[in-house]
């Protein structure tokens, strides 16, 4: 069913991983793609694509690399009421518990 509706089985858990990660508690205001890989137990080369569409989307931003383009691509969260609307897709279809995805920035 989660690939149907995202169209990629890893997508609702790399949103909440995302979403987790850069809850306001964790004192994170970015993320890399590793961080949600491990987060998740699933690979890189499976969690890029998915940030990759957030960011097409506008739930993610790239943030700049260092000078010589060398290291992390670090992730930042965008539009806050979209990011919400999202994490409660994934909630929905996925049948978490709410407390798995709160620590929303928009609920301070």
């Amino acid at each position: 069913m989660l690939s149907a509706i995202f169209n990629n089985s890893a997508f609702a858990d790399v949103a909440a991983a995302a979403h987790r990660l850069l809850a306001p508690g964790t004192g994170r205001e970015q993320i890399t793609t590793r961080m949600v890989a491990s987060a998740t137990g699933r690979s890189d080369s499976v969690v890029r694509p998915v940030m990759l569409r957030l960011v097409k989307a506008g739930l993610l931003q790239m943030e700049p690399k260092s000078e010589n383009g060398r290291g992390a691509q670090y992730f930042t969260r965008t539009h806050s009421e979209r990011w919400r609307a999202l994490i409660d897709l994934v909630a929905s279809v996925t049948q978490m518990p709410a407390d798995l995805y709160e620590g929303s920035k928009d609920s301070e």
